[in-house]
């Protein structure tokens, strides 16, 4: 998902300048969904994408 998300900022030469993750879970799940936000430095590349989208992930589960 990082990935398309940095190709299509590429393509029309933008940035992200905020990250939001959001995880559900099925109804039958014990788990509860996860939602997250967080303002980033403006980027588009891949990798950091990647990395911030994961630490949100672990940051929140």
């Amino acid at each position: 998902m990082a990935e398309n998300l940095a190709i299509r900022l590429r393509k029309d030469r933008k940035q992200a300048s905020n990250l939001s993750l959001y995880a559900g879970a099925a109804s039958t799940s014990e788990y509860s969904s996860i939602k997250i936000s967080r303002n980033i430095e403006a980027t588009q590349n891949t990798k950091e994408l990647q990395d911030l989208a994961i630490s949100l992930f672990h940051e929140k589960y």
